[in-house]
């Protein structure tokens, strides 16, 4: 029956909740960074080609100006993801 009860309580629903949220997105930043590496085909998951070849799969067969055009947009899609897990991840398009 006394404010101090309700406050305590209110503060022990919220600090369990903001708990339980953090719980969640750790596995889903794991899941989610490993399907971004499935999608880029980087390390560990590289099917296509194996960075640490001397040959780089697929890209052998282009030219000079395609080979670095190729290269360009697969960093340009490395960055872009990450930016999108800052952005999800960190919430800093709230701020």
């Amino acid at each position: 029956n006394s404010i101090y009860s309700l406050i305590g309580g209110v503060r022990v629903i919220s600090q369990t909740l903001s708990y339980e949220v953090s719980v969640i997105v750790i596995p889903l930043f794991l899941v989610f960074f490993f399907r971004v590496l499935a999608e880029l085909n980087r390390r560990p998951i590289d099917f296509v080609e194996g960075e640490s070849e001397l040959v780089s799969g697929f890209n052998v067969e282009y030219f000079s100006g395609l080979f670095a055009i190729v290269f360009i947009a697969e960093y340009g899609i490395i960055i872009f993801f990450r930016y999108l897990m800052v952005i999800i991840f960190t919430g800093l398009a709230l701020s």
